[in-house]
């Protein structure tokens, strides 16, 4: 359907929603049986209050991404992939 919306309706922009970014990335995590815990806190690391998704300038939300990565590295390289190709650049 992302794909077929620019052709159909040229004129509409793509926003992307935080819940279904959040709730892929708990998906993720799930599928490499990662334990709640540190589910909760990556997901927290990204989507919470003061998360990735707050952060006021590019210095901060290079500084977390990096975090994030490292946390990442230990945890899950699914999510790791998905961090870096989808959620970071977007």
């Amino acid at each position: 359907m992302v794909n077929a919306i620019p052709s159909v309706m040229p004129e509409c922009s793509h926003v992307l929603c935080a819940k279904h970014l959040k709730d892929n990335a708990r998906h993720i995590l799930q599928n490499d049986a990662v334990i709640k815990q540190e589910r909760d806190e990556i997901i927290n690391d990204i989507f919470g209050q003061d998360g990735l998704i707050s952060a006021d300038d590019i210095i901060c939300y290079n500084d977390k991404c990096s975090t994030i990565e490292i946390k990442l590295r230990a945890i899950s390289t699914t999510l790791r992939d998905y961090f870096t190709t989808r959620l970071r650049p977007i």
